[in-house]
């Protein structure tokens, strides 16, 4: 083999071991997510009774599907457990929460602004309100 086929065939197996990492086939122009940043907390509604009473909450945990958004781009979705609690990896950055399709019409119009750190899992409440009064 010549030399140059011997140079072409080591670059290739180098681009296409680059390529087989298991990388996702969901392509972005973010920076990937960092499984050490994020968001976690917990998503509530409120208040679903009437009347509320001391010491007695009128927030039950939200379970459902959130759209976590760069401008108008979805960057990932996640779904709450049925505690309403959540963990999702991101980049560090600005994001706008907002519950998905899914989920009762006021929530949907309920969006949150928040900003990933570098270090760490941000920690956010998700506080949706349902409308009852």
């Amino acid at each position: 083999m010549s030399r140059r086929a011997t140079t072409s065939a080591l670059w290739l197996a180098a681009v296409c071991a680059c390529s087989s990492t298991g990388a996702s086939s969901k392509m972005t122009d973010q920076q990937p997510a960092s499984p050490s940043t994020g968001l976690e907390g917990n998503a509530s509604r409120g208040s679903h009774r009437p009347i509320c009473q001391v010491d007695v909450s009128c927030k039950t945990p939200f379970r459902g599907g959130f759209e976590v958004r760069q401008g108008d781009r979805i960057v990932t979705q996640f779904q709450t457990d049925s505690a309403g609690h959540f963990r999702v990896p991101l980049a560090p950055g600005e994001y706008t929460i907002q519950a998905d399709s899914s989920a009762p019409l006021l929530a949907r119009s309920q969006t949150y602004q928040v900003t990933v750190g570098p270090r760490g899992f941000t920690q956010l409440e998700l506080d949706l309100d349902t409308g009852a009064r």
